[in-house]
Parts: structure tokens; C-alpha cells; sequence
């Protein structure tokens, strides 16, 4: 990662979670998603962190995260709501002996991190002169 990095224009936005998505995938090919020596740090956790996007309102000063089939409701008396994004950092923990899962929810999510990772590293490659 560091010899990556070094020839990129600026430095990458996601790379620890970037790191922590490989940690991961090596524990989940090399040792079938059981959480070995090898993958946890020196307190026996492996952490799966990765950017996300929460989509949320805001209701008497709470952030409220949407939901499928939970209904919007600032409890202000308006009719509309003004829905809000931005990028937050997911984490799950894993301890020695554990085994790796997450949700389909979760995968997906894992999914556009790589593709936020991808889309950045794209953006910060350099030129080459014609």
C-alpha cells in the first residue's frame, strides 16, 4: 500500500479501511473466515471497519437513519423532511476463533466501499505525458 501510494497525486481517502477489507479477505480465503493469530491484532480482534453512506433526517435534534418500511417522521409539524448524506465509517469486530459473517445488508455495503476505494484511487493515479 505504502508503494502505491507514494506514486499517487494525493493520498488515498480510504486506505486503513481499505487495509482492514484485505485483512479480512485473506482470514476468509486462507483460513475458511475463522479468525487466526495471524489476523487479529494484539488483542485478538480482527476489525472489519469500511466507509459507508448514512442517509438520515433529522428529528428534535437526533440524527434518524432511513430505514426500509419505517416511516419518515421529524415530529415537527411539517409535511416535509429534509433527508440528509454523508460518508461515516462501518466497523464490526472479530475475535480470535470467531467466524467472519455479515449480513446481505452488510455485504453490500462492503460492496460500494470498494468501489468508493476504487473511484478514488482512479482519481489520485497520475498523468502520463503523451
Amino acid at each position: 500500500m505504502a508503494e502505491i501510494s507514494a506514486g499517487l497525486t494525493t493520498p488515498l481517502a480510504f486506505s486503513a479501511e481499505f487495509l482492514s477489507i484485505q485483512k479480512v479477505r485473506n482470514c476468509l480465503e486462507h483460513r475458511g473466515g475463522v479468525v487466526g493469530v495471524q489476523d487479529a491484532d494484539i488483542d485478538g480482534i480482527l476489525r472489519l471497519s469500511f466507509p459507508r453512506f448514512k442517509i438520515f433526517y433529522d428529528r428534535k435534534g437526533e440524527e434518524i437513519e432511513l430505514r426500509p418500511d419505517e416511516r419518515v417522521d421529524a415530529e415537527d409539524g411539517e409535511l416535509e423532511v429534509q433527508i440528509m448524506m454523508r460518508c461515516v465509517t462501518a466497523s464490526k469486530i472479530y475475535r480470535l476463533g470467531e467466524r467472519i459473517t455479515f449480513s446481505a445488508d452488510q455485504f453490500s455495503e462492503i460492496a460500494v466501499a470498494c468501489n468508493l476505494f476504487a473511484t478514488d484511487l482512479a482519481a489520485k493515479l497520475p498523468t502520463l505525458p503523451l
